[in-house]
């Protein structure tokens, strides 16, 4: 049996409870978005921890994604929503941890040593 990384859990774990939060907040909102990536982050978080190749893959490509829209509201919020509106703390609390997270997904599972263990 193939030793996983600590990293490799780390990701998958906190990839499952973004996915169950996603799940149980939002179903009760009516917002298909929010619950289709929580079902995502859920499947691949699962898929990760078993090391398969498809879920690092798709990791690698909902990072990126989340890197540009996390980064593209970070800069939105400092630039517009605080001047009109005075406050925001938002962004650091959500914004920037999960653009951080992103950011460390992506390197973490381009990682050679890591990459060779995916099947």
């Amino acid at each position: 049996m193939i030793k996983k990384p600590t990293r490799v859990i780390l990701i998958s774990g906190l990839g499952l409870i973004i996915g169950i939060f996603n799940i149980f907040v939002y179903s009760n909102h009516n917002s298909p978005i929010f619950l289709t990536i929580g079902v995502t982050c859920f499947i691949l978080s699962i898929g990760l921890f078993k090391l398969n190749n498809w879920a690092r893959m798709l990791t690698i490509i909902m990072a990126s994604v989340f890197i540009i829209i996390y980064g593209a509201l970070l800069i939105y919020t400092f630039a517009y929503y605080e001047q009109h509106h005075g406050f925001a703390g938002i962004a650091l609390i959500f914004h920037l941890p999960l653009l951080l997270l992103s950011i460390w997904s992506l390197d973490c599972l381009n990682n050679p040593g890591i990459k060779t263990l995916f099947h």
